[in-house]
């Protein structure tokens, strides 16, 4: 079946097919990163398609932050406030919440991108940046298929269910996701598996050993204050 499919994006995508490079089309690599993924970012690394990247990245942010407003809209009648217009005050922000969101989600794909390819390429990687940034917007496809389970779960699961149904599924994309970015790394720069897999986890780690550093300084500031009101 899948094979069926796969051959009717590349006759939708006939016209890419033929080109020198043989960059993926459009159709044809949504489907690749989504079941073929090694062999598609293999392809990519020579020419990397990042004008579909930044539409696939686009989509994937914006109907996120659509639905997130469509099942945060959905409960603010349960909150508390009403007579005091707290509840339209939330509405009438929404639109400015949600492209503030947007803005940060451009920022941080680009500034996540140049920390990887710096790692990657600290690491030995022989490949270009616009090769990360294609794998990071790519790395976004499987977000779009947890959208339609948030939707349908907002409307039909109850509210304590929802919750953790929610919890599973965005679980799974993340892990999804981050599998993409580790295959993507080795194939666009050249990397091993295990040094792809250092290269995806590192921004994190350095965001982790940040968190630590300031939570011990924050401790080392409070304790003489605890001190004191334990000695009183």
């Amino acid at each position: 079946m899948c094979s069926g499919i796969r051959k009717g994006i590349q006759g939708m995508d006939n016209e890419y097919a033929d080109k020198p490079d043989n960059t993926p089309g459009f159709l044809e690599l949504i489907y690749g990163v989504l079941f073929d993924p090694v062999k598609t970012f293999r392809r990519i690394a020579q020419s990397p398609p990042l004008g579909s990247s930044a539409v696939i990245f686009s989509l994937a942010k914006v109907l996120s932050a659509a639905v997130g407003g469509y099942v945060s809209a959905r409960y603010m009648s349960d909150l508390p406030g009403r007579e005091y217009g707290l509840q339209e005050l939330l509405r009438a922000m929404m639109p400015a919440v949600v492209v503030i969101i947007l803005v940060y989600e451009y920022i941080k794909w680009f500034v996540y991108s140049g920390l990887l390819y710096l790692v990657a390429e600290l690491s030995g990687g022989r490949g270009r940046a616009v090769g990360v940034l294609c794998v990071t917007g790519l790395a976004s496809l499987p977000a779009l298929l947890f959208l339609p389970v948030q939707t349908l779960a907002a409307v039909f699961v109850g509210r304590g269910l929802t919750g953790p149904v929610n919890v599973l599924f965005w679980l799974g994309v993340m892990i999804w996701g981050c599998v993409l970015v580790i295959l993507g790394l080795r194939e666009t720069q050249h990397i091993s598996t295990g040094r792809a897999v250092l290269a995806a986890l590192a921004p994190a780690m350095v965001l982790l050993l940040i968190f630590i550093v300031i939570l011990v300084m924050a401790v080392g500031m409070l304790a003489p204050i605890f001190e004191s009101f334990s000695g009183q």
